[in-house]
C-alpha cells in the first residue's frame, strides 16, 4: 500500500512541467549529502584515532617525578 502511494506521488511529480528536474535535483542533493557525511565521518574517525594514540603514548611514557 505504501509502495503504491509512493509510486502515485512519483508519477504525479513527474507529470508536472518541472517534475523531472525536481527529482533530478533531489537525487543530486542526496548524493552530495552522502559524500559530505562520509567525509565528515572519516575525519572524525581519524581525529578519534589520533587522540587515542596520544592517550596510549602518555600512558606508556615513564613519569619523571621520582
Amino acid at each position: 500500500m505504501l509502495l503504491k502511494l509512493l509510486q502515485r506521488q512519483t508519477y504525479t511529480c513527474l507529470s508536472h512541467r518541472y517534475g523531472l528536474y525536481v527529482c533530478f535535483v533531489g537525487v543530486v542533493v542526496t548524493i552530495v549529502s552522502a559524500f559530505q557525511f562520509g567525509e565528515v565521518s572519516s575525519d572524525s574517525q581519524r581525529e578519534r584515532e589520533h587522540k587515542q594514540g596520544e592517550w596510549e603514548r602518555k600512558k606508556q611514557a615513564p613519569s619523571g617525578g621520582a
